[in-house]
């Protein structure tokens, strides 16, 4: 087996829309390009427009499945939905939550009133909240400081800390790649470096990395012309971070226009992306460890997505161990996130149908296993966004 070594049946369940009073624009807007789907909130006619969209959509899935005859055509249908679901809570918290903008922005409030959206939709919802949160303090002019380690938030539920981390650092790596987009390529490293002080200075003590791994999500889907200047400053400066860096463009490509669509499920075409598009052992690793990360987080409340996905590429997954170790980061951060999710327990004890059970048990059970273990010992959450090698995880 090829190692990864670097070279240097709740209420949700049924749901397909969440029910909380949307904002519902009066017009008829034109269909936005799926693109539009990762473009910056600064266009309000198309935030309206695409959020529009995916409300008609999310209400059509199930109907639309039913036109569905190809082969596993139904759970690229499920899939769909459940990917439409989390944008929709990350990108449109706003509405969901009816936030205000105000000058004195209640965060711990508002991270109480998404615990009554239910484990599934909280988590989405508060990353959303992170990512506006710190939207609003770059809207004030000039980078902020200590957002996530402010002392007003010193309260805020352990189980709020991965996701405002991660949408906080999607936030920041949006403003530093919009500069480096306008800065000459002779000062991108020190753009990089002042990325890294950003998720320092703003994270709470061993979360820095989280954020940062948002860059490479960010630069994968808004500015892939900067993938390759990034990658080659990290590889020369710092092999840590690349490898969040690459995890987090694994996990773009899941979410990736091109393969947003359910045509483009079963098999997944961004698993090969992530095996043949990183230059290097190290992002090969750590592309296929976040897509699987993102696969296992969105799909978690039904277990027969993974199913159908190991049936297309149980050959592709077994050259070594970078998807289980990304399955088995995703149930560890769920179990951090979502402690109280039905769904985490069923995730664990399912039973595939009789055809899908040997690939099931040969590479999700273990994880399962390994986590039920070790999670408790699990210290350093941001190890779990990049690969590292299984056994090196248990005792962190």
């Amino acid at each position: 087996m090829q190692g990864c070594k670097p070279e240097g049946n709740s209420a949700e369940e049924g749901a397909i829309f969440i029910d909380i009073p949307p904002y519902h624009s009066g017009n008829s807007l034109p269909w936005p390009s799926l693109a539009e789907l990762f473009r910056p909130r600064a266009v309000p006619y198309m935030r309206v427009a695409v959020k529009t969209a995916l409300e008609s959509l999310l209400r059509s899935v199930d109907f639309l499945k039913l036109f569905s005859s190809a082969p596993d055509g139904q759970i690229s249908w499920d899939e769909f939905r459940n990917k439409l679901q989390a944008f929709y809570m990350f990108e449109y918290v706003d509405s969901v939550l009816n936030l205000s903008a105000g000058p004195d922005f209640p965060l711990l409030n508002f991270i109480d009133q998404a615990a009554g959206l239910g484990p599934y939709f909280r988590v989405w919802t508060v990353e959303g909240l992170g990512h506006y949160y710190t939207e609003l303090a770059l809207a004030r002019g000039g980078f902020p400081s200590a957002l996530l380690d402010a002392k007003n938030l010193i309260a805020a539920p352990s189980a709020s800390l991965v996701p405002l981390h991660t949408g906080m650092g999607l936030s920041l790596a949006q403003a530093v790649l919009n500069a480096m987009d306008r800065a000459d390529p002779a000062h991108y490293s020190g753009w990089l470096e002042t990325f890294w002080q950003l998720c320092r200075g703003n994270s709470r003590a061993g979360y820095a990395a989280i954020p940062f791994e948002a860059l490479g999500l960010v630069a994968c889907n808004l500015h892939p012309q900067l993938v390759a200047s990034i990658d080659q400053h990290l590889l020369r400066t710092n092999t840590d971070l690349l490898a969040y860096f690459w995890h987090g463009i694994g996990r773009a490509i899941y979410f990736a226009p091109t393969n947003f669509l359910p045509f483009r499920s079963a098999p997944w075409q961004g698993l090969k992306r992530c095996q043949e598009e990183p230059p290097h052992v190290l992002g090969r690793c750590n592309a296929v460890a976040g897509f699987a990360w993102a696969l296992t987080l969105v799909n978690i409340r039904q277990p027969e997505i993974m199913a159908t996905f190991l049936s297309h590429h149980e050959q592709q997954i077994s050259e070594n161990d970078s998807f289980r170790n990304g399955v088995c980061s995703a149930l560890a951060i769920w179990h951090d996130s979502a402690p109280d999710d039905p769904h985490l327990k069923a995730f664990h004890h399912y039973a595939p149908a009789v055809h899908l059970a040997p690939a099931w048990h040969r590479h999700i059970s273990p994880c399962c296993d390994w986590v039920s273990r070790n999670y408790p010992s699990l210290r350093q959450l941001s190890e779990l966004f990049r690969y590292r090698e299984l056994p090196h995880f248990a005792g962190l």
